[in-house]
């Protein structure tokens, strides 16, 4: 059913625990003064929003997620899209790949807590609020993107689970990414020369965050860039953060975006984590540019 917001942007939800189908907005134009609250409250209701069909440049990407704040730069200057700084060119657009996912095809069903669920850049001192990514070349199988709600994980605990989560502070680093990626055999770690000195040590995020739109609590984690908890040993930490991850990446909290050509697909990291599924790179051709906008504050 399309549900419609007042204005001409029609919204109409997947038969899926989080996302909706967006019509009305074309990405070649900057969403005008009225779209801007009605696409962000948009994206706190369904977390995920998918518009297809799209045909747009990278400056119409930039400039559209400019409307929403600032825009982050990419941490590695070799995944900077060329002539615009904003895009992270994610995928094997030449002879390199950046996929962050196993070469395994393991993921294709449940479950799924060993790929790299994630909140966008929560190794920053100031994270992602939205994040936009757009199919600018998918294969026919394989390369899916999948998304878990948060707001249902953390609501699906019991009341002693939720009163321990709730005084959890995650550790947040590269170091985490870096390191998955050697363990794929995957090149393109990123170095503190390229992050700066913001990035030596680790940031320090509350498990459990309120959003400030709707107040619903949710989980905020990663299951690689979240190294460590405060107050807890090494072990104890990573055992907690296997023990979240388990969590919202089962079934039911999860759906699963089959890339078109053409899919723009817009995020709230406030209430959603997603990770990358794997696909054949010698086969196909898979490119993705993702552009992010910084939170206007970091939720504490």
């Amino acid at each position: 059913m399309d549900t419609r917001t007042g204005n001409r942007i029609g919204l109409e939800p997947l038969d899926a625990p989080l996302g909706a189908l967006v019509t009305g907005v074309d990405l070649r134009r900057p969403p005008g003064e009225e779209d801007v609250p009605v696409i962000e409250e948009a994206l706190e209701r369904f977390g995920v929003l998918i518009m297809r069909g799209q045909d747009i440049t990278p400056r119409q990407q930039v400039a559209f997620c400019e409307a929403f704040g600032e825009l982050d730069l990419p941490p590695r200057v070799e995944d900077r899209l060329d002539g615009e700084a904003n895009i992270f060119v994610i995928g094997n657009p030449d002879d390199k790949a950046v996929v962050f996912a196993p070469d395994t095809g393991q993921e294709a069903e449940p479950p799924w807590p060993d790929l790299e669920w994630h909140a966008d850049q929560s190794q920053y001192p100031v994270p992602t609020w939205i994040s936009m990514m757009y199919g600018v070349s998918v294969p026919p199988d394989g390369g899916d993107t999948l998304f878990a709600c948060t707001y249902s994980a953390y609501e699906a605990l019991d009341e002693p689970t939720r009163r321990r989560y709730d005084e959890v502070t995650l550790l947040h680093s590269i170091t985490g990414i870096n390191d998955y990626l050697r363990q794929l055999g995957k090149t393109g770690t990123i170095s503190e020369a390229e992050l700066g000195r913001e990035h030596e040590e680790p940031q320090r995020w509350p498990l459990v965050r309120t959003h400030p739109r709707s107040g619903r609590k949710a989980l905020y984690f990663g299951a690689r860039v979240s190294v460590g908890a405060v107050g807890l040993d090494a072990v104890q930490g990573r055992r907690l953060i296997r023990e979240v991850t388990e969590l919202a990446s089962r079934p039911e909290f999860v759906y699963r975006h089959r890339w078109r050509g053409g899919d723009a697909v817009l995020w709230d990291n406030r209430r959603v984590v997603h990770a990358a599924t794997s696909f054949d790179t010698a086969r196909y051709r898979r490119v993705i540019h993702r552009t992010t906008v910084r939170e206007n504050t970091p939720i504490r």
